[in-house]
């Protein structure tokens, strides 16, 4: 009898856990709506980024969002907000990425006049 109080609790740390990657997993889905993956692998990094991502920093994000939003108890939030966090660190990470290989190709002075901070 005294498994069965363990084993329901990691099941629902399972389930929240899964929920909260899903919810990270959903954002990466509606970031690939808007810019479409060019490979079977790019699609798989942009999800494995906004999971990671989600699970990362998303109760963070949750903190942080019920600083602000205080009409609603951090339950209620956390599922939006792990979806946010995941649709924007494939975003974020995505980019960083592209800045990398732009500087790998064609040098600092090229990335500089791109984001207009080079000399005209």
């Amino acid at each position: 009898m005294a498994t069965e109080p363990i084993s329901g609790f990691a099941a629902g740390l399972l389930l929240k856990a899964g929920a909260t990657a899903g919810a990270g997993l959903l954002g990466a889905a509606a970031m690939a709506a808007f810019d479409p993956p060019k490979s079977r692998r790019e699609l798989f990094l942009q999800a494995a980024t906004a999971g990671t991502g989600s699970l990362v920093f998303g109760k963070l994000a949750v903190i942080a969002a019920t600083k602000y939003v205080t009409f609603a108890p951090a339950d209620e939030l956390t599922i939006p907000v792990f979806f946010l966090v995941g649709a924007m660190s494939w975003g974020v990470f995505g980019a960083l990425a592209k800045l990398r290989k732009l500087v790998a190709e064609k040098g600092a002075g090229k990335v500089a006049e791109k984001v207009g901070l080079g000399g005209q």
